[in-house]
């Protein structure tokens, strides 16, 4: 070091500490150089010092098995214990990527040792790998502030696992790159968001984020079907939306995966994915363990420790003054340095004390340190060097006082700061207008190099000004290239485009209308329709105001509000707005007539009859065409014909597919349900165009009803959770609701599980129809009939109006008339009665006939009625109604004296039951044949056991021998024609079933039944 640079350097940098004056910074000893530093260095490791003192997280109980880590997460497959020759403490580790499961990201793990004062959570932590080890999957959940020992625990439980033979793999995310989409898993399980899925592209860009979701979910389910993977993740608080929401998916698959979630983060700040993420898992039961300081006895035994000897009275006041923290209490101890406790006064923070440190450094090295800071940990020398404008040997030179002092560390083949702690110490001491100066300097750097958009948007980002165009271009730029993979961290890029902006540019409109249109595709709804009514309302011109109100009707329309949604499109087809008709005027009207065709099926004839008759070429418009005439005529009652044109209506979309147009919406599969087209309607949905995106709630709530409809109640019951499972991934639940509530509610009222039903019903919306039949019919078997009356008579006018009653009763009308009946409400009965036989009319399907005299019959008490519709029922594929049918047939044959046939049709029906699950209406069955004489005992066929082997399901057992051969749930479910989740959800009922708590367990009953 130069005599100049030996003398004593005052260098002021101001802390944001409230009532504080700027710290000044005392260089009091300069940092000896080593000779020979004008050598160039054959390559950058060789330039680098050993790094002698490494700063403090994780510390031994013995001085001999200290390891201090300034928690840069150097996790990697180093062997415990390891020893470095004349050293008493293991080195800083040089981090190694993990070979065990694959390649992936650069993953760095290290032995880590005992730590102080973490016996609590250490014992959770270990307690969960004992259990992946075993082959059983879960999370746990780590809070802690900044520097108390978060990242320790990560390292220690990695070390734990990998003695358990566990695979890991960590990451942490990045402050700066909060808005790079995946970002956490591009590192840890080397995915790239750019390349295409391997299992076909998606067109729009909300199928091609849940294809790399799902590519994430399996890379992991990949790893751990080779050995149990510990997924460690940290600063959670800087996740990107999508890593959140992937998190989200994980911990739901770590049920039926060894897969264990060790999820860090501080409490600030707290994203909403984040906090969505905390609050499911916290449900789930998962360990939410709150890391705080140390003990005065913990951080007394450290700074022992730290100084090889018993503490005097002075040193244990200051280490009891560090507050447990122990960062501080090693930078108290230690001192900035490294040769015992500071002699001078206490520090008021850790920030002070690490400022204390790096107040050590040169000029020359601090100004380094500050672009080092502006960076994305870890940060490579080539772009350090071409940043600050030196050359690497230059650039080493200046490294060399940083890394000795244990500021910097290495990474990989970059270097990064040892702790988070002192990057933000550094970045935050830099005056801001600095800071923007510096980030301003890096994005125009590497703008030149040719970086990508959102590297160079980011830096710019951060040292904007109000208005700046540049920064502008560079966030639509990013956000451009985001949006094919990711399209809710670029509404998230176009947001912040929108804010630089500034109120007064003249591309704030153009902006926000992108702004709109990504927030629609990303399922950001509340925002949508937010932005778009504050456009409205500044009256904007007449394309803009079209294309707004085109994009919030289409977020009131996944959102399920129809009238809204008609309302914000109706000025555009009346003519009463400033908009004209524009060039997707077709496409407008069509619209338009699909959400008419719902509200007002009467009144929507002109635009239906308009809207099919305008010979549009837009396929599009063709499909809400074919979709409009489809719904107005299903719901008059006649099924078939709404049957075929929903059918066309889903060719239309296939033929969109085959000549690589976006699809966006699901074939109209409720058309085709209604009139018992189920074959055609499961062909339709195994197609993998629908196998993805924010479609899988209101296909795997159509499926659950078809199965309950057909008495497959298992697979309804599967389809039913993972309905639930995906809305809840997507937090959308739109067109599942309803169905959801009714097959769980009916089958947990049918086999007799009415807690589950009660649970169930409590979800049930006051104005969903068919979600309150089934709550009236838990009353009555609760025993409320007050409550159920009060049910009945607040669906009154829903169920009388025609012709939308005909529509609501087609598959409620079994619960809701003998929930009447049982009411004494006659009246009611013989109305939805009536409606039901008048349906038998117009439908054109054979299982409205029989629906029409089954409810003539079971109001009248007519057997001959109700046999009659027995025999129609036999044609049709609607089990439960054919079950229900004998079982009404028999009572009314036994009240008029004909007990033979009465005890044909209730052995048939309690035989339906029993094959369905449903012990509690067989039960009853059971109850009224013993009163014509007959005990089925063992006559009839053997009820399936609830638990153990023949418990489960033809379904559940093909999953299980797939399963035992090794396949991952995609590939299950596409041998199965069913999706991942799917498969996921009849795991999670095995596991129920035969007791077990792992796929491993789960295999070697498969194994033993097989082989058996």
């Amino acid at each position: 070091m130069s005599s100049k640079a030996s003398a004593v350097v005052m260098m002021a940098l101001p802390l944001p500490r409230p009532g504080r004056s700027a710290l000044p910074i005392t260089r009091a000893r300069p940092v000896p150089r080593r000779r020979g530093r004008g050598r160039t260095p054959r390559n950058p490791q060789e330039a680098l010092p050993p790094l002698s003192m490494p700063g403090p997280t994780l510390v031994g109980r013995g001085a001999a098995d200290i390891r201090y880590d300034y928690g840069h997460r150097p996790w990697a497959d180093a062997p415990a214990g390891a020893r470095m020759p004349g050293r008493s403490a293991p080195p800083h580790p040089r981090p190694v990527r993990e070979e065990r499961g694959g390649a992936g990201g650069p993953f760095r793990e290290v032995a880590m040792p005992t730590l102080y004062g973490r016996e609590t959570e250490r014992s959770v932590l270990h307690r969960l790998v004992g259990e992946l080890a075993g082959g059983r999957g879960g999370a746990a959940l780590l809070e802690g502030e900044p520097g108390i020992g978060k990242t320790g625990l990560l390292g220690d439980a990695c070390d734990h696992a990998r003695r358990h033979g566990c695979s890991v793999r960590a990451a942490a995310a990045e402050e700066f790159a909060s808005r790079r989409p995946f970002a956490l898993f591009t590192r840890a399980l080397g995915i790239d968001p750019a390349e295409p899925a391997p299992h076909g592209r998606d067109r729009t860009p909300e199928g091609a984020e849940s294809a790399l979701a799902d590519r994430v979910v399996e890379a992991a389910e990949r790893l751990a079907a080779a050995h149990p993977l510990v997924l460690a993740c940290d600063d959670l608080q800087w996740a990107d939306w999508s890593s959140a929401a992937v998190l989200h998916r994980l911990a739901r698959s770590a049920a039926t995966t060894p897969l264990l979630l060790l999820l860090c983060f501080r409490p600030a700040p707290r994203p909403p994915g984040l906090a969505r993420l905390r609050r499911a898992l916290a449900a789930a039961g998962a360990p939410y363990l709150r890391v705080g300081p140390l003990t005065a006895e913990d951080a007394r035994r450290m700074a022992a420790d730290l100084l090889g000897g018993p503490l005097d009275a002075r040193t244990r006041e200051r280490v009891d003054a560090a507050g447990g923290h122990p960062v501080f209490v090693e930078e108290l101890v230690r001192g900035p340095e490294g040769s015992g406790p500071v002699a001078a006064g206490l520090p008021a923070s850790v920030n002070e004390a690490i400022l204390a440190r790096i107040g050590l450094l040169e000029d020359p090295s601090l100004d380094v340190l500050r672009y080092a800071a502006a960076f994305d940990a870890p940060f490579g020398l080539a772009d350090l060097a071409l940043v600050t404008g030196r050359d690497v040997p230059a650039l080493l030179d200046l490294l060399r006082d940083p890394i000795a002092l244990g500021v910097l560390t290495e990474a990989g083949d970059r270097y990064a700061f040892r702790h988070d702690l002192l990057r933000e110490a550094v970045y935050g001491a830099t005056p801001r207008p600095i800071r923007a100066a510096l980030h301003t300097h890096i994005g125009r750097v590497l703008a030149e190099q040719d970086r990508d958009a959102l590297t160079v948007a980011s830096h710019l980002n951060r040292g904007a000004s109000p208005g700046d165009p540049e920064v502008v271009t560079w966030l639509v730029r990013a956000s451009d290239d985001t949006r094919d993979h990711a399209p809710g961290a670029a509404a998230e890029l176009m947001e912040r485009a929108v804010a630089v902006a500034g109120t007064d540019s003249p591309r704030r409109r153009p902006l926000r209308r992108r702004l709109l249109h990504l927030q629609v595709e990303a399922g950001a709804l509340d925002e949508a329709v937010g932005l778009g009514e504050s456009m409205l309302a500044e009256r904007p011109p007449a394309p803009e105001e079209e294309s707004v109100r085109r994009a919030v009707a289409e977020a009131r329309l996944w959102q399920g509000r129809f009238a809204d949604a008609a309302a914000m499109l109706a000025p555009l087809v009346a003519g009463e707005s400033n908009a004209g008709s524009g060039p997707g005027g077709s496409l407008l009207a069509a619209w338009y007539a699909f959400l008419q065709a719902w509200l007002d099926p009467t009144g929507a004839d002109p635009l239906v009859d308009g809207a099919l008759s305008s010979g549009a070429t837009d396929r599009e418009a063709r499909y809400f065409a074919l979709v409009a005439d489809a719904s107005r005529q299903m719901i008059r009652g006649r099924l078939s014909y709404a049957a075929d044109q929903a059918a066309a209506a889903g060719s239309i979309l296939l033929e969109m597919h085959r000549r690589e147009q976006a699809v966006r919406w699901l074939p109209p599969m409720k058309h085709l349900c209604a009139a018992d087209r189920y074959t055609e309607v499961a062909d339709r949905l195994r197609h993998p165009l629908w196998q993805r995106g924010r479609h899988q709630p209101l296909r795997q709530s159509i499926l659950a009803a078809m199965h309950y409809t057909r008495g497959e109640w298992d697979d309804a019951s599967a389809a039913a959770e993972t309905a639930i499972a995906a809305a809840d991934d997507l937090d959308s639940a739109w067109g599942s609701r309803s169905d959801t509530v009714c097959v769980r509610g009916l089958v947990a009222i049918g086999r007799g599980r009415l807690d589950d039903a009660e649970r169930v019903a409590a979800d049930a919306a006051p104005a969903d129809l068919a979600a309150q039949s089934v709550a009236a019919q838990l009353d009555q078997a609760l025993g409320r009939r007050k409550a159920a009356e009060e049910r009945i008579a607040a669906a009154r006018k829903q169920l009388l109006a025609e012709p939308l009653s005909r529509h609501l009763l087609r598959d409620t009308w079994t619960v809701w008339l003998p929930v009447c009946l049982e009411a004494g409400d006659h009246a009611m009965a013989e109305s939805i009665a009536a409606s039901v036989a008048g349906l038998a009319d117009t439908a054109g399907v054979p299982s409205a006939a029989a629906a029409g005299l089954f409810a003539r019959g079971l109001v009248a008490g007519d057997p001959d009625a109700l046999t009659a519709a027995v025999e129609e029922y036999r044609h049709t594929p609607r089990i439960v109604e054919l079950a229900q049918c004998r079982e009404a047939a028999g009572g009314a044959l036994a009240g008029r004296g004909h007990r033979d046939d009465a005890r044909e049709h209730l052995r048939a029906a309690a035989e339906s039951y029993e094959r369905m699950g449903a012990a509690r209406h067989a039960a009853r069955v059971d109850a009224a044949l013993r009163e014509l004489g007959v005990c089925r005992g063992r006559r009839g066929p053997r009820r399936r056991p609830e638990t153990g082997w023949e418990s489960l399901t033809a379904t559940e057992r093909a999953v299980a021998e797939l399963v035992w051969r090794g396949l991952l749930y995609r590939e299950i479910g596409e041998r199965l024609f069913i999706s991942r989740r799917t498969v996921e959800t009849h795991v999670l009922h095995m596991f129920a079933k035969l007791g077990v708590n792992s796929r491993r367990e789960l295999a070697e009953v498969v194994r033993a039944h097989t082989t058996s």
